[in-house]
């Protein structure tokens, strides 16, 4: 019986998965630090800047900083989950889901309303 392991690959022996996962867990972690590392000293010079009496009279700059914050945090989240959901390991949250499909009940018309 060939059937595929939570990596969707034929199966391998047990040193090798854990090789894999040992694998995933390093570059996730560089990720990690390298993304939480850039995170800080973005939010440390946005603290330094609203201290210089001028800063508000750049408003684009502190937009870009906070943007800038907000899509590394987003990228590190995205590929954290792709790893995670590629080994089988990925979080769900139950109730989150559920209001999820809640809203889109009462938000979302039928296919064949929308005329699909």
């Amino acid at each position: 019986m060939n059937t595929a392991n939570q990596f969707g690959t034929a199966p391998t022996n047990a040193a090798d998965e854990i090789a894999r996962l040992r694998t995933m867990i390093t570059d996730a972690d560089w990720m990690q630090q390298d993304a939480l590392e850039q995170i800080e000293c973005f939010a440390r010079l946005g603290l330094m800047v609203l201290e210089m009496p001028e800063a508000l009279r750049f408003p684009g700059f502190l937009a870009a900083l906070l943007a800038g914050i907000r899509d590394r945090a987003d990228d590190t989240r995205n590929y954290l989950n792709a790893e995670a959901e590629r080994v089988g390991c990925n979080y769900k949250d139950e109730k989150r889901l559920s209001r999820l499909a809640a809203w889109r009940a009462a938000h979302v018309p039928p296919a064949a309303a929308r005329g699909c």
